[in-house]
């Protein structure tokens, strides 16, 4: 059966979501998998498709919290409690909070960095929903994403690109230690493959972003 991966994305998600798509796209190469995006209740109940597995997934913050949950009751409401959709939930709140989520409806919530995970989650998408797994995965950082820019979106956007990851400072507001307490860094080639994709596409401006 075919997996539809319905990606909610919003103006606060968009530069995030570009490592977990990049990660999807290098570690599911052999699986049957058609990712879609969505901005609205509608788009995404327009991509769910009757005949295969439907992950909606939403990025969630503390912020967002509330108008996520609207989002995926207004969902579940229309759909009529059918089999084949599950609800996923990664981003800040997952970290801070994972248990709310699960609380709220979401049936897997990704906690930490997820760009292996998720897709290690969906190559076996199968067997995790039979065996009924931990709803609650926690991810850690991969070594790729050191390695692999991770950063093009799609073919006319790309984000800023994530050059650090983790902090040796313990700020009590802050996600960034909280994720990972010492830092890593982008390596040149990775950054320099970037630079590379950008001048490709006749950008003539690009940016970097770090805690």
């Amino acid at each position: 059966m075919k997996t539809h991966l319905i990606l909610y994305i919003s103006q606060e998600t968009r530069n995030s979501i570009s490592a977990l798509v990049a990660g999807i796209m290098y570690f599911c190469k052999e699986r049957e998998l058609e990712i879609r995006y969505a901005s609205s209740a509608d788009e995404i109940w327009e991509n769910i498709s009757s005949s295969s597995i439907n992950l909606i997934a939403f990025s969630v913050t503390t912020v967002n919290f509330n108008e996520r949950y609207r989002l995926i009751q207004e969902i579940k409401k229309k759909s009529d409690k059918r089999k084949n959709i599950f609800y996923i939930a990664g981003g800040p709140h997952a970290d801070g909070d994972p248990d709310s989520l699960v609380a709220a409806g979401f049936d897997y919530v990704f906690s930490g960095y997820s760009e292996e995970s998720f897709p290690l989650f969906l190559n076996n998408i199968f067997d995790q929903i039979k065996a009924q797994s931990p709803r609650i995965i926690i991810g850690k950082t991969s070594n790729l994403w050191q390695k692999k820019s991770f950063a093009k979106f799609a073919a006319d956007y790309f984000p800023p690109l994530e050059i650090q990851r983790g902090c040796r400072f313990k700020c009590n507001y802050c996600q960034s230690c909280t994720r990972l307490n010492k830092p890593i860094y982008k390596s040149k080639d990775a950054i320099d493959e970037y630079i590379k994709d950008f001048h490709s596409k006749n950008f003539k401006r690009f940016s970097f972003v770090s805690p």
